[in-house]
């Protein structure tokens, strides 16, 4: 059997529903999907006004659902605002992977 954009959909949301822990809510604009969140680093910097913590990641969510998205945009991951660093789609349009980076004051 040849994998299909449905499949690869459907896949993606068993594991979304057996790995609840996994998951965080992604806004692009106006749409919004529940995301598998595959890594997650910080880091800590100096700045101006004290240490900031910067945190890079990787989500992957049904593109269909979470839209275009452009480098350097602006999304939220788990209620953080996050800059898209790279994007890209599987060869099906089926999912969409976002690596990403937070800037937040510890």
């Amino acid at each position: 059997m040849a994998l299909t954009k449905a499949i690869a959909q459907a896949q993606l949301a068993r594991i979304i529903a057996s790995y609840p822990d996994a998951v965080v809510t992604v806004v692009n604009g106006e749409n919004s999907a529940s995301c598998v969140r595959d890594t997650r680093t910080g880091e800590a910097e100096l700045d101006d006004n004290g240490e900031v913590g910067i945190t890079h990641g990787t989500v992957r969510g049904n593109a269909d659902t979470l839209g275009t998205v452009s480098n350097g945009a602006t999304i939220t991951v788990a209620g953080v605002a996050a800059s898209v660093m790279a994007h890209r789609t599987d060869s099906m349009g089926a999912l969409l992977t976002i690596e990403y980076q937070l800037q937040k004051q510890i």
